[in-house]
């Protein structure tokens, strides 16, 4: 223990006079270094000898000086020595008994006890791990996060564990949307435009393709914007952007907490003894801050900087939807396209998978006519007729109403889908009928086709009723009236409710028969109307028979009707070289025959009695 020098006593006494309380280090440290000529070594040496002395009453000629460690480095010391009760012991005497010495060394600035929860602030409890920073939120953000105001902002948004935040992404987004598609995306752009009466949508060409790179920019966009309803396509838009701004939120968030986690020294927590905040200095690292930082008091951690500046911006707009995100902003947009086309489905009253197969259908029709795509167009695909005379573009075909636009040498035509063949092969002008498609023949080539096998349905094919024995059960079965004069064009002759039709076991044996060759179309061939085609494609269903072609007439009597029909069959199908027919009406029968003798037509014709 060593004696004060002269020099030291003039100096301190100097400070009482001029200073005269030790927590001014600043204007100390001014009166050292300038007014005194101190270096900044010597100033702090002197400071803090002053500091840890000075008292009222204080005779410094008898002070005795450890010339050793500071009282701040001792005492870091001792704690990191102690083990948890005896740390626990230490710091209850000094608070006991020496006090003042206590507060010496804690400073200015941090409490000597916290005081319980939420109590003192700030605030230093010692632990086994090190010293633990008790703060509040604003003593944190300002002295040991390493942040500034707008960084302060970034990081609290990004582990802010109680409120969701979320960015607001411009419109200019609706741009990108395909960056964010996937298959079932391209599903419903499909059903979208085939409900607005479009043939053409993003990635109907990318069959296979999963490259978003394949899609113009606001293409998509485009698209919903012009084939939906503007309140449809804003539920739409306004789900896939608030979407969007949720991912690359927490993408964000993510990124940001990486970046800090990865570069802060003393991570924040708020599990606390008596803090808000807290952070927890390893007893090295802070004896390492102590002894090269030079400091007098713990207080002196405040302005110490120990955290260097962290720069969250850079992580934060580097930050983008990964894949987990873009896989859900896919499904949350898909979920908006699946509810705007049950809306639209509803709303029109119409039925998408019926459309769907009429597509289908359709697009069928087209290339066993011989159609071929001379081009893609804004208004759909540009098809054209082998001969030249026939031009469409697959926009203009309504599925909802069952009609096709075209033009035929030049001059527009709207026709229902049923007669468009029929100006294929030019005998437009002789149709009488009407005609619905079967699953076998899209699947069949014109050019195989080289019999045609052609079924009546009542009293061939199947037993129905007739109007004065069909009418009396009618009326019984329901005990009312019949509505109606006629009988055959009326859905009450086959009300399978009243009435118990069968097959005819022989006609139903040549029919299979007919079926087995592939190189056969075999057709159902009745008077009854169009309307009558679901009832009587539903009653042959029961009993598994189908068709290649239903066909019906439309105006005229029967049997000229089922006459044009076998007119524009032959000009359908050119390869073929016999025709066998199935009727009940030996008149019909006869009539069949002698058209064949009389135009060179093998016509076989079976009398089903």
């Amino acid at each position: 223990m060593d004696k004060l020098s002269r020099f030291e006593l003039k100096v301190l006494r100097y400070l009482d006079d001029m200073v005269k309380h030790t927590t001014f280090k600043e204007k100390t440290m001014k009166e050292l270094t300038t007014h005194m000529g101190l270096s900044q070594e010597e100033a702090i040496d002197i400071y803090r000898l002053w500091y840890y002395n000075q008292k009222e009453g204080v005779d410094y000629s008898e002070l005795k000086i450890d010339r050793g460690d500071t009282p701040l480095i001792k005492f870091v010391t001792k704690m990191s020595l102690l083990i948890k009760p005896e740390r626990e012991s230490y710091l209850d005497d000094m608070y006991d008994n020496h006090i003042d010495e206590l507060e010496k060394i804690y400073g200015d600035w941090f409490h000597v006890s916290c005081g319980g929860w939420k109590g003192n602030m700030p605030a230093i409890e010692w632990t086994n791990k090190g010293a633990e920073l008790n703060l509040s939120r604003e003593d944190w953000e300002e002295h040991f996060s390493g942040l500034d105001g707008d960084e302060v902002y970034i990081h609290n948004e990004a582990f802010n564990n109680y409120e969701s935040y979320y960015d607001e992404m411009d419109s200019d987004e609706l741009n990108y949307m395909h960056s964010y598609m996937n298959e079932q995306t391209v599903e419903h752009l499909k059903s979208i435009s085939l409900l607005s009466g479009k043939s053409n949508w993003p990635g109907k060409n990318f069959v296979g393709v999963n490259t978003h790179s394949s899609y113009d920019e606001g293409e998509v966009n485009e698209f919903l914007e012009k084939s939906l309803p503007k309140n449809y396509y804003d539920d739409v838009a306004n789900e896939f952007i608030s979407s969007l701004s949720m991912e690359v939120s927490r993408a964000r968030q993510n990124g940001i907490k990486e970046l800090y986690l990865a570069e802060v020294k003393y991570d924040v927590s708020s599990s606390c003894t008596c803090g808000y905040h807290c952070i927890t200095i390893p007893y090295a690292d802070l004896l390492y801050i102590v002894k090269n930082e030079d400091f007098t008091t713990l207080s002196d951690l405040k302005e110490a900087e120990i955290q260097g500046e962290i720069n969250l911006s850079e992580g934060y707009y580097d930050s983008w939807v990964d894949d987990e995100g873009s896989d859900t902003i896919a499904n949350d947009l898909n979920y908006a396209l699946d509810r705007i086309i049950e809306k639209i489905s509803s709303d029109e009253d119409l039925d998408l998978e019926e459309l769907l197969n009429e597509r289908e259908g359709m697009l069928d029709m087209l290339n066993k006519l011989g159609l071929k795509i001379i081009a893609k167009t804004g208004r759909g695909d540009w098809y054209k007729s082998s001969d030249g005379k026939i031009e469409l573009y697959t926009d203009y075909i309504n599925y909802t109403d069952k009609k096709i636009q075209f033009t035929y040498e030049g001059e527009s035509h709207i026709v229902p889908f049923n007669d468009f063949p029929n100006w294929v092969y030019g005998s437009v002008l002789d149709l009488n009928e009407s005609i619905k498609y079967g699953k076998r023949l899209l699947n069949e080539s014109i050019e195989n086709i080289t019999k045609i096998s052609i079924f009546d349905f009542d009293g061939t094919l199947m037993r129905t009723p007739h109007p004065e024995e069909g009418k009396k059960e009618w009326e019984n079965f329901h005990n009312k009236d019949y509505p109606h004069i006629g009988w055959w064009s009326k859905p009450e002759s086959l009300d399978d409710a009243v009435f118990n039709i069968e097959p005819i076991e022989s006609t139903v044996s040549d029919y299979i028969k007919e079926m087995e060759n592939p190189n056969t179309l075999v057709i159902m061939l009745t008077g009854r109307l169009p309307h009558q085609n679901d009832q009587i494609v539903e009653l042959l269903s029961l009993h598994n028979i189908f068709f290649d072609e239903y066909h019906y007439k439309e105006t005229g009597d029967t049997l000229s009707s089922k006459l044009n029909t076998i007119i524009t069959l032959l000009n359908r199908y050119p390869n073929v070289s016999s025709i066998e027919m199935w009727e009940d009406r030996e008149p019909h029968a006869i009539a069949f025959k002698e058209w064949g003798r009389d135009n060179v037509v093998d016509i076989e014709v079976n009398l089903v009695v």
